[in-house]
C-alpha cells in the first residue's frame, strides 16, 4: 500500500484554510499544485490503467484545478469572498484527497503488471461480428429516434433541427429523443469492440467506423451534443491500446484460436499513450464546444475557421459567470456563496430524487427539480432550460454544507468496488464511460448514474454473449 501521508496532510491543510479563512491567491495556488502532483503520482504509480479512477481524476482536474492554479499566475484575483474561496479549497482539494484515501483503503492491491491481468478473454469470432453489427444498428436506431422525435424522417425535418437552438431542442425533445440518447450510449459499446473486430476484417471495421463517426458528427451538428463523439473516440482508443491485446478470437468450428495481436499489458506504457491521445481529444472537445455554441446562434459552420486559441479561451472562460470546460470553478464559487445566505440547503434532494425519475410530471406536478436546473435558476433568474450542474463538491455542499465532504468517502468506496473487477464487462464499461464520469464530476448525478447502470447492464449482457466458457483447449 502506498504512503497516504501526503493525502492526509493536504486534507488537513484544506481544513485549516477553511477554519482560518485563508484565501490568498498564492496559498490557494500552492495547495492545488501540491494536490495535483500528489494525485498524479498516485494515479500513475499505483492504479492500473484503465480504470474509472483515472477517468474521474482526469475530469476532476480539468474542471476544478486550472482556475485556482492559473489565475494567480496570470495575476487575476478570485471574484469571490474569502469565505467562498476557503470553502472551495476545503471541498475541492480536501474532498478529492478524502476520495483517494478511501479508494486506496478499499481497492484490491494489484501491481501495474499483474500476471492475472494478462489472462486472455476468449471471444467467439462469429458472435463478435453479430455484436458489432448489432450495436452499429443500435446507434443508427438512436439517431433515427431523435430525428422522429423532432418531426419525421425527412430532409426538411433534419434542416429544421439544424436551425433550432440548443435551448429550444431541450424544450421540444420528448420521450423518443431520450430513448434515442440512451440507444447511442448503449451503442457506444460497438466502438470498444471495433479494434478487436479489425483482426477479423479490417475493411469492414474501417467501413463501420466511418459510418459511426459520420453519425456522431451529424448528432453533434444537428443536436449540439458532443458527448457521444468524444465518448466514442475514447472508447475506440481504449479498445485499440488495451482490449485488443487481451482477446483471443475463437472460431465456432474446431475451436481454432486467433491469437494475433495478443501481447502482455504494460499499464504505465498504455497510460502514457492514452494521456497523449486524450490530450488531443480534449483539445478537440474544447473546439467542439465552441462550434456547438456558434451553430446554436449563427446556425452555420463558419466557426470552423476560428483560431484554436479562441476555443481555449472559451474553455477557460475565467471571466464567465459559470466558467468553461477548464474553468468550472466560478459555478462552485457561486453555489457556496448562495447557500445558506440566499437559499436553503437541499438536504439530500440531489440524490434521493433518483428514485422518482420514472414518475412523469403530469402524475406528480411537484416532483423535485434536477439540481442543475435549480442552480441554473439561481445563477440566471428567470431562465427556463438553463442547467448548471454545481460540480460534485458543490452538489455535496448545497445538500449538506461542509459536512458534505464526507460524501467523497461514499464515492471512493463505490469507485474502488467497481475497479476491483477484472472481468471483460468491466473493461468494456471503463472504455465507454468517460463521458458519464465527466458529467458526474461536473455535478450531475441522476442522469450519469442511470446511464451508468444501463451501460453496465449492457456490458454484462455483451460479455455473456461473447465469451467462450469451459473451453476444451487451454488458454492462450
Amino acid at each position: 500500500m502506498p504512503n497516504l501521508f501526503l493525502h492526509v496532510l493536504l486534507l488537513l491543510t484544506s481544513l485549516y484554510m477553511l477554519i482560518q479563512n485563508i484565501a490568498q491567491p498564492g496559498a490557494v495556488q500552492l495547495l492545488f499544485i501540491a494536490s495535483l502532483c500528489t494525485m498524479g503520482w498516485y494515479a500513475a504509480r499505483h492504479v492500473p490503467f484503465p480504470s474509472l479512477f483515472h477517468w474521474f481524476m482526469l475530469a476532476y482536474v480539468a474542471l476544478f484545478y486550472f482556475y485556482p492554479v492559473l489565475l494567480p499566475a496570470l495575476d487575476i484575483s478570485f471574484k469571490a469572498s474569502d469565505r467562498v474561496v476557503a470553502g472551495y479549497c476545503f471541498m475541492a482539494a480536501g474532498g478529492v484527497h478524502l476520495f483517494v484515501i478511501t479508494y486506496e483503503l478499499m481497492r484490491k492491491t494489484k501491481s501495474l503488471k499483474d500476471p492475472s491481468q494478462q489472462d486472455a478473454f476468449r471471444i467467439n469470432e462469429t458472435k463478435l461480428r453479430l455484436a458489432v453489427f448489432g450495436l452499429v444498428g443500435v446507434n443508427v436506431m438512436g439517431a433515427l429516434l431523435m430525428i422522429v422525435d423532432a418531426g419525421s424522417i425527412s430532409m426538411s425535418t433534419v434542416m429544421d433541427i439544424m436551425t433550432t437552438s440548443r435551448a429550444d431542442r431541450k424544450i421540444e425533445s420528448g420521450a423518443l429523443s431520450l430513448l434515442g440518447a440512451y440507444c447511442l450510449i448503449a451503442g457506444g459499446l460497438a466502438f470498444v469492440l471495433l479494434p478487436v473486430y479489425a483482426r477479423k476484417s479490417l475493411s469492414q471495421t474501417l467501413m463501420l467506423a466511418a459510418l459511426l463517426l459520420v453519425l456522431d458528427a451529424f448528432i453533434m451538428i444537428a443536436f449540439r451534443a458532443r458527448t457521444h463523439l468524444i465518448l466514442h473516440l475514447i472508447a475506440v482508443s481504449v479498445g485499440f491500446m488495451y482490449l485488443r491485446h487481451r482477446v483471443v478470437l475463437v472460431r465456432s468450428q474446431g475451436r481454432k484460436e486467433n491469437k494475433s495481436g495478443l501481447t502482455d499489458i504494460n499499464s504505465r506504457r498504455i497510460l502514457v499513450r492514452m494521456a497523449v491521445f486524450i490530450f488531443l481529444i480534449g483539445v478537440f472537445g474544447m473546439y467542439m464546444r465552441l462550434v456547438r455554441g456558434h451553430i446554436g446562434t449563427a446556425k452555420d459552420l463558419s466557426i470552423l475557421k476560428q483560431d484554436l486559441s479562441t476555443a481555449v479561451e472559451f474553455a477557460l472562460a475565467f471571466d464567465s459567470a459559470v466558467g468553461g470546460d477548464l474553468g468550472y470553478t466560478p459555478t462552485v464559487f457561486k453555489v457556496i456563496d448562495f447557500v445558506p445566505q440566499d437559499y436553503d440547503y437541499l438536504k439530500g434532494q440531489s440524490y434521493y430524487r433518483i428514485f422518482f425519475t420514472g414518475v412523469p410530471r403530469f402524475v406528480w406536478s411537484d416532483k423535485p427539480d434536477n439540481t442543475g436546473i435549480i442552480v441554473g435558476r439561481w445563477i440566471f433568474p428567470g431562465t427556463i432550460v438553463q442547467s448548471n450542474p454545481p460540480g460534485v463538491m458543490g452538489d455535496l455542499y448545497i445538500n449538506f454544507g461542509f459536512l458534505g465532504i464526507l460524501g467523497f468517502i461514499a464515492f471512493g468506496i463505490i469507485f474502488a468496488k467497481i475497479d476491483n473487477s477484472s472481468r471483460l464487462a468491466y473493461y468494456i464499461l471503463v472504455a465507454t464511460s468517460f463521458g458519464l464520469t465527466f458529467h458526474l464530476a461536473r455535478g450531475a448525478f441522476t442522469n450519469p448514474v442511470l446511464q451508468f447502470c444501463i451501460l453496465y447492464l449492457a456490458a454484462l449482457l455483451l460479455e455473456r454473449f461473447l465469451l467462450v466458457r469451459n473451453p476444451n483447449t487451454s488458454k492462450g
